[in-house]
């Protein structure tokens, strides 16, 4: 079920009114309205628009994202990558060894500062 709620609240928090929303996700601001209020279904469509205008995933808008997962929607393919590889080993490193950073995840967080300085 979607969170209105969930919504509201992202769209408070990236300051985004009713009608900046609906001309992002074409449709009127009466239309933003109705769907806040529980008066009007939207469309999967519309729901897809709506995750990507403000940058949230449609898991996150209905409430089945976990805390720990975050979006990437406007991340570049590369970014992306050593987001994913940053991960990975993060992962695999605090599996044995729970303290220093690995060289590998230092070679990953020097990747991550130069692609985002772009």
């Amino acid at each position: 079920m979607i969170s209105k709620k969930k919504i509201e609240e992202t769209m408070k928090e990236r300051n985004i009114k009713n009608k900046a929303l609906a001309e992002l996700i074409g449709v009127s601001p009466s239309m933003i309205t109705r769907y806040l209020n529980g008066e009007s279904e939207m469309s999967v469509t519309n729901l897809c628009k709506i995750a990507s205008a403000l940058h949230v995933s449609v898991d996150y808008l209905c409430g089945m994202e976990s805390p720990a997962s975050m979006s990437m929607v406007g991340l570049t393919n590369e970014q992306m990558k050593i987001i994913q590889n940053l991960k990975s080993a993060f992962l695999s490193h605090n599996a044995t060894i729970k303290k220093n950073l690995s060289s590998e995840q230092y070679e990953l967080l020097g990747q991550i500062v130069a692609e985002f300085a772009k």
